[in-house]
């Protein structure tokens, strides 16, 4: 398993591992319902500058399996997001690939702070952050926020 960046021939694989019910992912993340749409994305994706964010995809197998990202919400406070293709949820793969980010961003002065909001019904999404050391703060209607602070925990 390892992470790489987007590239235009992903499109048809974005679309693929986007289709799910859009209410099951919260505002921001990477759905692609075509792909014309996908290749806008991942236009959109390759010229954000590292100092805002990184998206990449989930490889596994020769297969793009799903995408994790990080984006700035402001100076220190960043986001992750991620979404894992449905056959292949529940094997260990997302853990492995967050992981993977937050070891990449160590050493990135910049990102002091990350926050994730899940769906409350998400267990699994839930378990992979609470994993990386990720602690509820916060809780909205259906939403639960969590945050890391970089300083105190290591990928």
């Amino acid at each position: 398993m390892n992470l790489r960046p987007w590239r235009l021939k992903d499109a048809p694989a974005l679309v693929r591992i986007s289709r799910h019910n859009m209410e099951e992912a919260p505002s921001g993340y990477l759905i692609a319902d075509t792909e014309e749409h996908a290749r806008e994305l991942i236009i959109h994706y390759q010229l954000l500058p590292k100092s805002r964010g990184r998206i990449y995809a989930v490889w596994h197998h020769l297969c793009i399996i799903g995408y994790v990202q990080l984006l700035q919400l402001h100076e220190t406070r960043w986001e992750v997001g991620y979404y894992m293709d449905e056959s292949k949820r529940n094997h260990g793969y997302m853990k492995k690939a967050l992981h993977c980010l937050l070891k990449q961003i160590q050493k990135d002065e910049r990102i002091q702070e990350i926050q994730a909001r899940v769906l409350k019904n998400n267990v699994a999404s839930r378990k992979v952050l609470e994993y990386h050391d990720f602690i509820l703060y916060e809780e909205w209607d259906d939403l639960l926020c969590y945050r890391r602070n970089k300083k105190n925990t290591s990928a």
